[in-house]
C-alpha cells in the first residue's frame, strides 16, 4: 500500500532493513530497523537520496523528487552532481541554487581545479608509464573499473566536491555486486585523492 501523508509514515514501523513503501511517482521511503525512514527517488534503475524523514516533510521530499526528475530528464546535471546537491539541499530554492552555483563554478572555469575524471585519467597515465602494472588484466582494470562503475557518477565533478556520501554512494553497489572489484576500486580513488590533496 502506498503512503500518502506524514502521519501514515511516521506511524509505520518497518519490520525489516531496506523495506520500501511507495510515496509518490518515482519517490519512496526506505524503512530501516533502527527508525531511520529515508526518501529515495529512483530515476533508470539508480536511487537517489532525498534525505530523511523527520528532517524532510512528504511534500518537501515530493518537490525535490520533482525538481530533481526534471534536471535529469533534461540533462542539465549528473547523477553523481544532483546527489551533492540534494545532500546540501532541505528545498527545492536550494536545489535550484546548488545547481546554478555548478553551473557557474564549473570544473577548469576560473578556479583550475580538474574534474575528478581528469585526474583519475592523469594518474593512471602516470602509472602506466612507471610500468606499475604488467599483467595485461592488472594493466586496464584501473580504467575499467573506473569508467564502468564511477566515471558517471564522479568523474565530472571537481576533485574538492567529492564527499565521503557521494563516495559511498558510488561504491556500494559495486561492493555488492563485485566483491573483489570494490576494494580496489576504492584503493585506486583513494590514490586519485591524495594526489590530488597533494596537488
Amino acid at each position: 500500500m502506498d503512503f500518502t501523508t506524514d502521519l501514515q509514515i511516521k506511524k509505520w514501523k518497518p519490520t525489516k532493513n531496506q523495506e520500501l513503501k511507495r510515496v509518490g511517482k518515482g519517490l519512496y521511503v526506505r524503512g530501516f530497523m533502527s527508525g531511520r525512514k529515508l526518501f529515495q527517488l529512483r530515476f533508470k534503475q539508480q536511487w537517489i537520496d532525498i534525505g530523511d524523514y523527520g528532517d524532510k516533510s512528504l511534500a518537501t521530499a515530493t518537490e525535490l523528487a520533482l525538481a530533481s526528475a526534471r534536471k535529469l530528464k533534461a540533462n542539465l546535471i549528473s547523477v553523481g552532481e544532483l546527489k551533492t546537491s540534494l545532500a546540501r539541499s532541505s528545498s527545492t530554492d536550494d536545489l535550484g541554487a546548488e545547481i546554478e552555483r555548478k553551473a557557474d563554478d564549473t570544473a577548469n572555469s576560473k578556479t583550475g581545479i580538474p574534474t575528478f575524471s581528469e585526474l583519475y585519467r592523469a594518474w593512471y597515465k602516470e602509472n602506466l608509464q612507471a610500468n606499475r602494472w604488467t599483467h595485461k588484466s592488472s594493466i586496464s582494470k584501473p580504467i575499467q573499473a573506473f569508467e564502468t562503475h564511477a566515471e558517471e557518477a564522479i568523474g565530472n565533478l571537481r576533485v574538492d566536491m567529492i564527499t565521503r556520501s557521494v563516495l559511498r554512494e558510488t561504491l556500494q553497489p559495486v561492493y555488492l555486486k563485485h566483491h573483489e572489484l570494490g576494494p580496489d576500486l576504492r584503493r585506486f580513488i583513494d590514490e586519485v585523492l591524495e594526489l590530488a590533496y597533494d596537488k
